[in-house]
């Protein structure tokens, strides 16, 4: 329902916090992928990621609807969404790692990566938010950078020992891991190298 401080409906924020990390906690546990032991530190880093990314996608002066379903959602435009496609970057390193790939850009592929273009505007994209005071610049563009790399990961083979750009697509996933944890450092969310 609709929250005004004038109508003295405001919740807590500890309240808000709890409800959203027992349900992240909840998530966490379905998908079987992390240690007991690290679930409860692991919810409370994607709970606040996800209160965080909610409230600073909105542009000043915008009402800001906060749907807890969609604000903890892996897919889209969410908080653990971002948080999930770094760890899904930290995953996919570590396996070409163990196969050995290692990280070089000596043999490039005959273009550019789509993502590889989305990649260079990131110190813009900070310059022009912080001029504007506008975070939301950072959400929109993190975003987009995340479903890219989805894509290129759809796409590619990037721990792939047979394939002579597998170095270059390692390096290319390890730029937009880096990019990614520095974007949501600028926002104050957490992210967590497994998921």
């Amino acid at each position: 329902g609709k929250v005004s401080s004038r109508l003295g409906n405001v919740p807590l924020a500890e309240d808000l916090i709890d409800e959203i990390k027992s349900t992240a906690a909840e998530k966490i546990k379905a998908s079987k992928g992390v240690a007991e032991d690290e679930i409860d530190a692991l919810a409370e880093k994607v709970a606040i990621g996800a209160i965080k990314y909610t409230f600073l996608k909105q542009s000043l002066g915008q009402n800001i609807v906060f749907d807890i379903t969609q604000a903890l959602s892996f897919e889209g435009d969410s908080g653990p969404y971002l948080q999930y496609t770094n760890a899904r970057i930290n995953s996919v390193l570590a396996k070409a790692a163990d196969m050995g790939v290692s990280t070089h850009a000596e043999v490039r592929p005959p273009q550019a990566y789509d993502i590889e273009k989305i990649l260079y505007r990131f110190s813009e994209v900070v310059e022009v938010a912080l001029a504007e005071r506008a975070p939301h610049q950072v959400v929109t563009y993190l975003t987009e950078l995340a479903g890219s790399f989805n894509t290129f990961y759809a796409q590619e083979k990037i721990a792939d020992t047979s394939d002579e750009y597998a170095p270059y697509k390692v390096a290319v996933a390890e730029a937009v891991g880096q990019t990614l944890k520095n974007g949501l450092f600028v926002l104050g969310i957490e992210a967590p190298e497994k998921m």
